[in-house]
């Protein structure tokens, strides 16, 4: 890198601050927003572009490499489809940012981002309790503004990463995931469908401990309301009563 390079079509390098073994710093106009920062650099170590590579076979290493040099972390940022990466602080930001849209009632920019770079998390992170959280914020939000297709598909994979785990809280974020995928149906005339994902999941609720049941209990009775609304009171009463009460 060198005096006068632009990043992303933005970030005009105008003088190298500091430099480490993983980085440097250098002193650039943000030409979109006329004024002095601050750009890392970040030079990748061989395994992290082993990662990139066995990822897409199709990306050449020295190509890959090259754009880590050249442009660091902007790219990746801004386009995970390409194979970039993303922090967990980044995730965590995002997500606080979609539970005030999911308060708000809506799924904006925030959820649209979270959506966009939960595949890149869960490459990265794996089981972690934070992609999973991630995900079940973006279904949320997204089932309450009516996006029930996309929302149906996040929480399926939740519940399938959860299907293997046998500690009950894992479980039970397992049955509350099946319980959304239950509701999304229902928009598109499944009801067959949301009464099965409803009666699996009164089930299993029997085998969970009595602490753990309240999300579980609570989503099973709104679930049962909108099914009655629809014609289905007798067999949504029948799975409702197998369900175990509530603790006091």
């Amino acid at each position: 890198m060198k005096p006068g390079d632009v990043l992303s079509g933005r970030y005009r390098l105008v003088e190298l601050l500091g430099k480490g073994g993983m980085a440097e710093v250098w002193k650039a106009d943000d030409r979109e927003r006329a004024r002095e920062v601050a750009v890392k650099l970040v030079r990748p170590p061989q395994e992290l572009i082993d990662w990139f590579g066995a990822e897409d076979m199709n990306r050449d290493r020295a190509e890959l490499h090259g754009r880590f040099r050249r442009e660091g972390a902007l790219p990746a940022a801004r386009s995970p489809r390409a194979g970039g990466w993303i922090s967990r602080r980044s995730v965590e930001e995002i997500l606080t940012e979609v539970g005030r849209e999911l308060a708000r009632g809506e799924a904006g920019p925030a959820t649209e981002r979270l959506a966009e770079l939960l595949p890149v998390a869960r490459r990265q992170f794996g089981a972690d309790p934070l992609v999973g959280e991630a995900r079940m914020a973006c279904a949320d939000s997204l089932r309450i503004t009516g996006d029930c297709g996309r929302a149906g598909a996040l929480y399926r994979q939740q519940a399938e990463d959860l299907a293997q785990k046998s500690d009950p809280p894992s479980r039970a974020m397992g049955l509350v995931a099946r319980l959304g995928v239950a509701e999304c149906r229902i928009p598109f005339g499944e009801l067959d469908v949301a009464l099965d994902g409803l009666r699996a999941v009164a089930a299993e609720a029997g085998v969970l401990p009595a602490d753990l049941l309240e999300p579980v209990v609570a989503g099973c009775e709104e679930l049962g309301v909108e099914l009655s609304e629809l014609g289905r009171e007798e067999e949504v009463e029948e799975i409702l009563a197998s369900l175990p009460r509530r603790t006091p």
